[in-house]
């Protein structure tokens, strides 16, 4: 009876399946996977995740800094500066950009699918 007990606190200590799923696609990939017991695949994506971040925010910093003082300066001269420009001055570098984000894209689908399959494998494990 006792061991009955002591798996449903185990059982309380963790997150359900869904809200590994909202964990990992709204706050950090691999974070839910942490809190639903599974610490190996949330460390990896986790560690991924906050090592490739800031090489991504780097590059797109960089890429401001190159754009943002001409479009400054068309914006003191009276010209009416919008998104539109921002996105044309930033296009020739879109290769660029693409290829730095790409990595936490997949990441964070590798978490999102990960989590689905999490989900399925437990609603079988109730059935059965």
């Amino acid at each position: 009876m006792n061991q009955g007990a002591g798996s449903t606190q185990a059982a309380r200590d963790y997150l359900s399946p869904i809200q590994a799923l909202l964990v990992s696609a709204f706050i950090l990939p691999g974070v839910g996977q942490l809190l639903s017991g599974r610490k190996i695949r949330g460390a990896l994506m986790t560690v991924a995740t906050t090592l490739w971040l800031p090489v991504a925010l780097i590059k797109l910093i960089r890429d401001l800094n190159l754009v943002l003082p001409e479009l400054m300066q068309r914006s003191m001269a009276g010209d009416q500066v919008g998104l539109a420009d921002l996105q044309t001055a930033l296009a020739p570098m879109a290769d660029g950009l693409m290829w730095i984000f790409l990595p936490l894209l997949a990441i964070w689908f590798w978490s999102l699918t990960d989590s689905i399959m999490y989900i399925i494998e437990s609603k079988k494990r109730l059935r059965g």
